[in-house]
């Protein structure tokens, strides 16, 4: 999904009208449409470009990071078994559930919740990776 189809998502949810936002925003009411309709400014097509490269875009804009942080190698692991069909991801928890049984470390069972976001190139912004 583009930049403009989030950003009218987002409008809509939050029910504020185009001109409600350029007013409080003090911008124009034709810059809005335009951000609305894919005539975006350069600017805004480099963070969708950084976004795909891995970039936490929301910590870049805000300062704060959303999500959860992990690894490069977590991020790798995670894509692949999210890509993997059912019959692999069923086998691929049974060998992490015998490992811990066997080396009585660690394991988290369920869902993570909150946004995550990633640092592979393609497929959104699913997990953030720590360098």
């Amino acid at each position: 999904m583009s930049f403009s189809r989030r950003l009218v998502e987002e409008r809509k949810r939050l029910k504020f009208k185009q001109k409600e936002i350029s007013e409080r925003l003090g911008i124009h009411i034709n810059s809005q449409l335009d951000y609305e309709k894919e005539r975006l400014p350069s600017f805004a097509v480099y963070l969708e470009r950084l976004a795909d490269l891995g970039f936490d875009i929301g910590y870049i804009v805000t300062g704060a990071r959303q999500g959860v942080v992990l690894t490069a190698e977590e991020c790798e692991v995670l894509t692949l078994y999210r890509k993997a069909p059912e019959t692999i991801q069923t086998a691929a928890k049974a060998v992490l559930v015998s490992g811990h049984h066997a080396t009585q470390g660690p394991i988290v069972n369920g869902n993570v919740a909150g946004p995550v976001a990633t640092n592979y190139y393609g497929g959104g912004n699913d997990y953030v990776a720590k360098n």
